[in-house]
């Protein structure tokens, strides 16, 4: 490990601990924590085991323009800026910004 870590850290991101998918974005994230893990995008894919919730998908595999719908609101998924993506709310025709690891449904799985 680099020397930034102390020796809790070491000893906390340890295999018998940690499966070694989740050990990197694990030590990458203790090197400045975000005030929830969800935003760290990686460490909560990687906790979830880049696996959506059955009947669900994230919204970083939603094509451009497809409807889904995100609690009981449609919205049409736009374009991605740095870390979000821009979605329009199709009842009030605003743009809403998402996570990438936001769980939705598609409009046309139900």
């Amino acid at each position: 490990m680099e020397s930034y870590f102390s020796a809790f850290d070491v000893a906390f991101l340890n295999p018998n601990i940690y499966p070694n998918e989740i050990l990197p974005h694990l030590a990458n994230y203790l090197k400045n924590p975000k005030a929830s893990t969800d935003s760290d995008v990686n460490l909560s894919l990687a906790l979830r085991g880049n696996v959506a919730e059955n009947g669900k998908h994230f919204i970083f595999d939603i094509p451009l323009n497809e409807l889904f719908i995100f609690k009981n609101t449609i919205y049409k998924r736009g374009n991605k800026r740095r870390t979000r993506y821009e979605c329009l709310n199709m009842s009030n025709k605003k743009v809403y910004l998402f996570n990438q690891n936001v769980e939705v449904k598609l409009y046309k799985d139900l």
